[in-house]
């Protein structure tokens, strides 16, 4: 395959001396064949192809307000300069004005997304027709029909938009840009994509670019290069493997007696990990919290009665998947079918990353024309390599209201059913109350699209949204107290949501901690007996005796923000990782979330922000 390119980079083919570099014609081949988003982003949410904002450089747009001569900026500049140079042959001049342009281009591309925000848009759904009306200059259909070509797309498919006007926007400082800025963008977009898998002097630049924005102050490794890349491509296989040793081909004639009794079949496995009651336990820790929130939900003074109610019902089905369902793990065909197409090309490495996207987007189709079974549905969610997925061990799927979890965080040291209670509440039970909010914000936005599309309110739309909410006015007051001190940057809008996740997991945690062991003691006799003999309350090691769960749990609790990073990461973690610094995160959930330092007696006088769940 040959892309097109305009007076740039040596690494690209060019058609003709006379060919004129078109955004139109070029931006599709990259969106489709190598899965980059420069401009605009086209994806699947909940069975909907979805567009949103498109990739660049730096992880968060306000980084790029930060002063030239800042580190971070410096050295995203060199990281630039250092691709160019190896890439193509060209002067000291070139090379910079290179760099200037390309960066003052993103820059001007941020400024239009800013713009765009303060007219707070929120995503809904749009004819495509009306989406390139408003989009002219971006080859907005060209791409969705290429990208889902088995799939008839017209004027009139559906399309949900997080912020058409933030796209509009965008369109517009594209139409104003000569096409040698144009190209440089888009070709820099992809190369910068596949910059992990390129030469060791390319990746030690990456890695100095990474070090000066993570604050990471250590080389990686060949062999973690590799590993990584193994993971990443090939996760589902790999995890397979490790849940039913049983897919492994060996000559067991090699094999000594104590090796070949570990080949367990996956139905020995199955009686070993319930005779170990992890997931048994999972199940029960899940279901408690699950009522646990539901009750707390319906007690909330600030919640509207039907709202509750609408959230409570879906709650009431919400369905728990641990790991990969049993089916396939016994289907002895399923991992080798789903690998079949990715066929390792020795000779050029990037046909195997464009291969590898051809997979992840055959995908993407299925789950738009939803030809896709529940269990390929959970495998793709649980263990997609997408770059640009959603990576998280535990993860809520609205369209089947479930729960997936990945088996990953349920091993040792995280997680065993053995450990003390109040040590398994804080730490995955915490995560799975997270998950449980998330849930339930997402039902209750269904809930709000509701009542627009049945008229069933006549109020403004403002008083809807406040009327039907979890949170309250809990978001304003986390702003006012936990706002960035700079005129020049904002408080992203993730680090309100995640302190409030933060806050109400760990009161639901604990509320479900006391009345997990007062059902112990009361209802045992409804529960399963070896499993409640194995979850004696009071059974911890001797240097624990002298706490009691309250103790226990809190400690447990502020151990997960217990971190060190450098003076310089601290100013940029928010935007980098969109999360506080651990030690303000510490001292803010002490100060806001009671059970946390009257288990102590600690007393305190920070002002405590309402309508925390």
């Amino acid at each position: 395959m040959t892309i097109l390119d305009y007076r740039g980079w040596n690494i690209l083919e060019q058609s003709s001396s006379n060919h004129q570099w078109s955004l139109l014609d070029n931006l599709p081949i990259v969106q489709v064949n190598f899965g980059v988003h420069p401009f605009f982003k086209v994806s699947i949410e909940d069975g909907n192809i979805t567009l949103s904002e498109g990739e660049l450089g730096l992880p968060d747009e306000q980084l790029y307000y930060l002063h030239r001569d800042h580190p971070i900026i410096v050295a995203y500049k060199e990281l630039i300069r250092d691709v160019h140079n190896i890439l193509k042959a060209s002067t000291n001049s070139e090379t910079e004005n290179f760099v200037d342009n390309l960066f003052g281009f993103e820059r001007r591309i941020v400024n239009a997304m800013k713009t765009a925000r303060q007219k707070h848009s929120v995503s809904k759904i749009f004819r495509l027709y009306d989406i390139k009306t408003r989009t002219h200059s971006l080859p907005i259909d060209m791409t969705i029909q290429n990208m889902f070509s088995t799939y008839r797309i017209d004027d009139d498919t559906p399309i949900k938009v997080k912020d058409l006007e933030l796209i509009h926007q965008i369109s517009v400082v594209a139409t104003a840009t000569e096409p040698k800025i144009l190209n440089d963008f888009v070709m820099w977009t992809l190369v910068r994509r596949f910059l992990p898998l390129m030469s060791h002097k390319i990746r030690s630049s990456l890695d100095n670019f990474h070090r000066k924005l993570y604050g990471n102050s250590y080389n990686n490794m060949p062999w973690h290069f590799c590993t990584e890349l193994t993971n990443e491509w090939m996760r589902f296989g790999i995890e397979a493997l490790r849940q039913n040793p049983q897919l492994i081909v060996v000559d067991t004639s090699k094999l000594k007696r104590d090796e070949f009794d570990e080949e367990l079949s996956y139905e020995e496995q199955l009686i070993r990990d319930q005779l170990n009651y992890n997931d048994e336990f999972i199940k029960v820790l899940f279901f408690h919290l699950r009522d646990t929130f539901r009750y707390t939900i319906k007690d909330a003074s600030w919640i509207d009665g039907k709202f509750a109610e609408y959230v409570n019902n879906r709650l009431s089905n919400i369905r728990l998947q641990i790991g990969i369902p049993q089916r396939i793990l016994r289907d002895l065909d399923y991992v080798q079918k789903y690998y079949r197409e990715f066929i390792i090309n020795e000779i050029n490495f990037m046909r195997n990353v464009e291969q590898h996207w051809n997979i992840e987007k055959k995908i993407l189709g299925n789950l738009v024309k939803s030809d896709i079974s529940e269990d390929d549905r959970i495998v793709y969610e649980m263990f997609s390599s997408s770059r640009d997925g959603d990576k998280r061990r535990i993860k809520y799927l609205k369209d089947l209201n479930m729960v997936i979890v990945d088996r990953k965080v349920l091993r040792e040291p995280y997680y065993h059913f053995k450990y003390p209670l109040a040590v398994n509440f804080a730490r995955l039970g915490t995560d799975l109350a997270s998950i449980l909010l998330e849930a339930a914000f997402e039902i209750g936005e269904a809930y709000k699209e509701l009542l627009f599309h049945e008229n069933q309110y006549l109020a403004e739309e403002k008083d809807i949204l406040h009327k039907n909410t979890l949170e309250g006015d809990a978001l304003k007051c986390i702003y006012d107290l936990y706002s960035i001190d700079n005129r020049t940057f904002t408080t992203p809008g993730s680090i309100r949501k995640g302190l409030f996740s933060t806050m109400t997991s760990s009161n639901i945690a604990h509320k479900a901690l006391n009345s997990f062991i007062n059902k112990l003691e009361k209802e045992a006799a409804y529960m399963d007996a070896g499993l409640v003999k194995e979850l004696n309350v009071n059974k911890r090691q001797s240097g624990l005796m002298k706490y009691n769960h309250e103790e226990i749990f809190s400690m447990t609790l502020m151990q997960k923000h217990c971190s060190v990073i450098s003076e310089e990461y601290k100013s940029v973690k928010v935007f980098t990782e969109g999360r506080l610094p651990e030690r303000q995160m510490f001292d803010i959930i002490w100060n806001n979330v009671p059970v946390i330092s009257e288990s102590f007696e600690c007393s305190t006088d920070a002002k405590l922000c309402n309508n925390i769940l």
